[in-house]
């Protein structure tokens, strides 16, 4: 039985899916995120002011429309996604709370065999003092409900670590190890992992953590390794009762041992179902939509036809005064897309979250293993030049 879904604060991604699909749109968008795209796809539309969130209304305007959930691939809405869907469910959360607060997550799998990760909570700089001397260093400090790399620091003594806000943050031992994503999909009748992501963070002393690539490469997808992490996977879904939908769940591994960092019910951000789609020829979106309006899906496990990555723009801080290269840029056949996010007279600065990146390079190869050196060769093609 099919039902209505609204999307929240939306890419065309989505919209064009959804208008495939022929799924009736129901749209919710921030004034800073109106394209002409907006008006021309939305059936129903309703806009509102950045910052100025009138739960009230919106939830008006859903009933009104008859809708029955909130979609959405914002970071930074997944919070009022979370409220306007319990709001919809008669104040009962339309999914377990392991995917919103990362202290509840810790600690409904502290007993189990997922929960191998020490942390503590704290609120004041003085329990966070207390807090780091049993979680021993390198720690990592993160808000308990937060976005985007915002406010996430690491730590590799005491004179880093200070709180990003006055609401409560989660202290845990910051494993050093690989990271990966893994996308999933949960049908009523099957758990699939169709893709281990490799992540890559920002060569930093120290600081803030944001991810700098992601890189679906055969040798993750086809060894053991592949299995340790899914099996893992697998497990946290079985744990939590996972409903039908699309999980982004990251893990560090260390020593063959899988360490889980977050899960949460949705495509995972970053162009990753991109990726996926062009690693293994799902589209996650329309799978995501399928399921929330109640449509049939088959998804089935199959080995990668070639690798897929995005790698975010690593400059030099300063004053731009030139930016050359997006000629050669489009030229080069194995780069799909490409966003540069700054000009002349722009001003680069180290990025602390992740939408303060400055751009990106994204790419597709059927050789196996060249993948990076293709996304890095076209972030040199981007040459800049300052005052």
């Amino acid at each position: 039985m099919s039902h209505n879904v609204a999307l929240l604060n939306c890419s065309i991604h989505l919209l064009d899916r959804a208008k495939n699909l022929g799924i009736p749109i129901v749209l919710i968008q921030p004034k800073s995120r109106m394209e002409p795209f907006c008006v021309e796809m939305a059936d129903h539309l309703l806009v509102y002011q950045d910052g100025k969130e009138d739960e009230a209304e919106f939830i008006n305007f859903l009933c009104f429309h008859n809708v029955h959930e909130v979609l959405t691939l914002s970071e930074a809405s997944l919070d009022l996604c979370w409220r306007l869907n319990t709001k919809l469910n008669n104040n009962t959360p339309p999914y377990p709370k392991v995917f919103k607060d990362k202290f509840f997550m810790r600690e409904f799998l502290s007993e189990t065999p997922f929960g191998n990760v020490k942390y503590q909570v704290v609120s004041t700089e003085k329990e966070l003092a207390i807090a780091s001397e049993y979680v021993s260093f390198p720690i990592v400090l993160k808000p308990v409900s937060g976005s985007g790399s915002k406010g996430v620091i690491m730590a590799y003594d005491k004179s880093y670590l200070k709180l990003s806000s006055s609401s409560p943050h989660i202290l845990e031992e910051l494993i050093l190890g690989d990271e990966f994503s893994v996308e999933s999909v949960v049908t009523d009748k099957q758990r699939v992992h169709l893709a281990v992501t490799k992540k890559q963070l920002f060569d930093r002393d120290g600081g803030c953590v944001v991810e700098r690539g992601h890189f679906i490469l055969k040798l993750h997808n086809q060894m053991a390794e592949k299995d340790i992490i899914r099996n893992f996977v697998d497990g946290v879904l079985q744990k939590i009762e996972a409903a039908p939908g699309v999980y982004h769940t990251e893990v560090i591994v260390r020593d063959d041992i899988v360490h889980l960092v977050e899960i949460h019910k949705r495509v995972g951000g970053d162009c990753i179902p991109d990726l996926v789609a062009q690693a293994t020829g799902v589209d996650l979106y329309t799978v995501a939509l399928q399921i929330a309006t109640g449509r049939s899906v088959e998804v089935t496990q199959t080995e990668l036809r070639g690798e897929a990555g995005i790698l975010y723009l690593d400059k030099p801080e300063g004053l731009v005064s030139m930016v050359s290269g997006e000629s050669i840029l489009r030229t080069m056949p194995s780069i799909c897309t490409f966003q540069i996010n700054f000009s002349t007279g722009s001003y680069i600065k180290r990025p602390l979250s992740s939408s303060e990146r400055i751009g990106y390079v994204q790419g597709f190869s059927f050789v196996r293993g060249k993948i990076n050196a293709i996304l890095q060769e076209a972030q040199n093609v981007i040459q800049v030049a300052y005052d």
